[in-house]
């Protein structure tokens, strides 16, 4: 038996007994708590044509705020159950999500890194776990779309009526609920988990969707929904029911009753991670020739950046579709370095998952894998997770990215599988970790940047 440890037990004698080490645990009676919170607005006219929103506020009577996730359902006009559309990853249902506290915008987080930290920021095999949930193949690419896309143009191929070829996995699935989730655990209240009952303002979230996406479903040779489909056809899908899943954590009564005065009676300091982004579209990348980029946007103190490249406007099925690229280097308003050149196979292979406890790099579809880090402190899973300050670089809005394209074609695969970059269709997205603080005195809230600049 392990070393005996002392403990009280009985809720009245508190009489003392003795435990073994490894279970002398205090009891608690924690349950989780879910809060069902539907919107301010109905969704009404979503992917009509114009770009719509809606409003969740976090209920005053939550506690420690440990996930959010938005839970949605589709509706198809007109469409055959077994014949289910597809649709782009839910992360792309929407276009960005802004972060309120009271009338203070927090935080602005848009598709690409809503994906990024849903699935590219997990370990392989968790990543594969929530791939129906978030309208993905098992290999994490998205569900497939077709061309010719739509009856007509199918009908007007050479040969006439000829058939399509379909793929297994273009077929959605739905989930065991009917229901498919996106998760908001990529804004700064993640790395805060507030005690929302502490603050004398409201938590907002604000979620902005694309004016249209476009979805597939089979049709046969005379264009009707069929049992035995030829051919696929595009269909707008509407919002059918939408709500905001907030789950409280699990505190003790005695912590909370301390998180309870330190807001109300004191001063509190969480360090939020808020990701600013910046987007740049040269007239082209050319083959072996190096292209600066200078990083206006960026004048905080920052954890690290994530670079990518992408198609400005890609194909619903391309919408997580990373393109190569030979190498980076980061350089200072003089042109000295901060980093050497970077090569993509070191910073996805060997930097990535160092700083991020993640293989998709290396295990996601070739032409998806190329999301690289450049950071600047020791841990970016922890920093993006529990906030720690885990070090940091202050920008100047002055740093250049200096980028070198592949030697591959334009629109044309690399031998490796990867897409090239090179060409006048490209666009750069540089995403920033910055270091924020949101401060609250006697229930009232202060936000400010980490900045020197």
């Amino acid at each position: 038996m392990p070393r005996p440890v002392q403990v009280a037990t009985g809720q009245a004698s508190k009489r003392s007994i003795f435990k073994p080490e490894h279970q002398a645990c205090e009891p608690t009676e924690d349950k989780p708590r879910y809060y069902y919170v539907n919107p301010l607005q109905a969704p009404t006219g979503v992917w009509a044509g114009s770009q719509q929103y809606v409003d969740f506020e976090l209920p005053p009577e939550l506690g420690v705020l440990n996930s959010a996730n938005l839970r949605m359902s589709i509706q198809w006009n007109g469409v055959d159950a077994a014949q289910l559309p597809s649709m782009p990853p839910t992360p792309y249902w929407l276009s960005r999500v802004e972060v309120y506290l009271g009338a203070d915008l927090v935080s602005t987080t848009y598709a690409d890194t809503i994906w990024h930290e849903t699935l590219a920021f997990l370990s392989e095999q968790n990543a594969r776990n929530v791939a129906d949930t978030y309208n993905l193949n098992l290999d994490l690419s998205p569900r497939n779309y077709f061309s010719p896309a739509s009856y007509a143009a199918a009908t007007a191929a050479t040969p006439a009526n000829g058939a399509l070829t379909v793929d297994a996995d273009g077929v959605v699935t739905t989930t065991s609920s009917g229901f498919y989730y996106v998760s908001l655990d990529c804004t700064p209240l993640k790395s805060m988990k507030p005690y929302v009952r502490g603050f004398n303002s409201r938590f907002k979230f604000r979620v902005y969707f694309p004016s249209s996406v476009i979805a597939q479903y089979k049709v046969n040779v005379n264009g009707t929904v069929s049992t035995a489909p030829t051919f696929y056809t595009a269909i707008t899908p509407a919002v059918a029911s939408l709500q905001l899943i907030a789950e409280e954590a699990q505190v003790d009564a005695s912590s909370l009753a301390r998180l309870e005065a330190a807001h109300k009676a004191g001063v509190i300091d969480y360090t939020a991670i808020v990701s600013e982004r910046l987007q740049d579209s040269p007239p082209s990348y050319v083959a072996g020739q190096n292209t600066t980029t200078f990083l206006r946007a960026f004048r905080n103190r920052s954890a690290a950046l994530a670079v990518y490249f992408t198609r400005p406007v890609p194909p619903n099925d391309q919408v997580t579709q990373r393109l190569a690229f030979s190498a980076l280097q980061l350089l200072d308003s003089r042109g000295n370095k901060i980093t050497e050149i970077l090569d993509n196979d070191l910073l996805t292979s060997k930097i990535f998952p160092d700083q991020i406890n993640s293989s998709y790099p290396n295990s996601a579809p070739a032409d998806q894998r190329t999301i690289v880090v450049l950071p600047f402190c020791s841990n970016l899973d922890d920093v993006i997770l529990r906030g720690c300050n885990r070090g940091g670089m202050q920008l100047t809005s002055l740093e250049q990215l200096v980028v070198t394209p592949d030697s591959g074609t334009a629109n044309t695969p690399l031998p490796n599988g990867e897409m090239s970059m090179v060409g006048s269709n490209t666009m750069l997205t540089a995403v920033s970790y910055s270091y924020a603080h949101i401060t609250c005195v006697a229930g009232k809230h202060n936000i400010r940047f980490e900045s020197s600049a």
